[in-house]
């Protein structure tokens, strides 16, 4: 059998302030159920078109890091680059 989620419809008015909030989250890349669901979740709302933008510098810094012949900082650059990523799967985790 399927694991299925059981999901619940809402209807509900919101005041300028927050249709403005809904608004800014939609041009971020969220979807209303997102958005709303991450409210009640309590998760973080994340710009998701900024931390798009982040993974070709990312590439590139792993291009960089291929080319480094001394190997200390070669280590030291896959440690960062490994933070940095594990940051970004935390914040698609939450979203």
């Amino acid at each position: 059998m399927a694991n299925q989620c059981k999901t619940t419809k809402i209807s509900i008015r919101l005041g300028d302030e927050a249709s403005a909030k809904l608004k800014e989250a939609k041009q971020k890349g969220y979807t209303t159920s997102q958005y709303i669901e991450g409210l009640i979740n309590g998760s973080a709302i994340v710009d998701i078109g900024l931390v798009r933008s982040l993974m070709p510098h990312i590439f590139n810094l792993q291009t960089i890091l291929e080319h480094e012949e001394d190997s200390d900082i070669r280590n030291d650059m896959r440690e960062e680059l490994h933070k940095i990523c594990q940051s970004l799967r935390s914040l698609q985790n939450n979203t």
